[in-house]
């Protein structure tokens, strides 16, 4: 069963993996034997890595085939506008009918406010039984 490693052997490998050998991290790595081993695998990959792939580059035509396939600023917008449009449709009718909803006068009811409340106090005086703060 392997043991965590501690805080020092975590900062050394960190420092291997990135390429870097302070003295700290060189001094460490001659007192443990498990950073050492993981630094010599570390290298031993890379080197793996740069023999087999050093050769491959791409050709010439590659930056303007990826830059030409990139969607351009003008289609994005109009992408978004054509995307966006139904969406602002419906919020619209949406809008305009409980616009016109709550604009509505009940029916039999002339002048309210579309709850049964009469749109000015006069109307409402004139219609109610009593005035107001009158007593019964």
């Amino acid at each position: 069963m392997r043991s965590r490693p501690d805080r020092r052997c975590r900062v050394c490998r960190a420092a291997v993996e990135r390429g870097e050998h302070g003295a700290a991290a060189a001094a460490h790595l001659r007192t443990c034997a498990a950073c050492a081993g993981y630094a010599e695998r570390w290298r031993a990959a890379q080197d793996v890595l740069r023999a087999n792939h050093a050769r491959v580059l791409p050709d010439a035509d590659f930056a303007r085939r990826v830059v030409a396939g990139l969607p351009q600023r003008d289609d994005v917008f109009v992408w978004a506008a054509l995307r966006l449009l139904p969406v602002a449709a419906v919020v619209a009718l949406l809008l305009a009918g409980a616009a016109f909803e709550l604009g509505r006068t009940p029916a039999g009811v002339p002048g309210t406010l579309g709850v049964g409340v009469p749109s000015d106090l006069l109307t409402y005086v004139a219609l109610s039984d009593s005035a107001p703060g009158a007593r019964p």
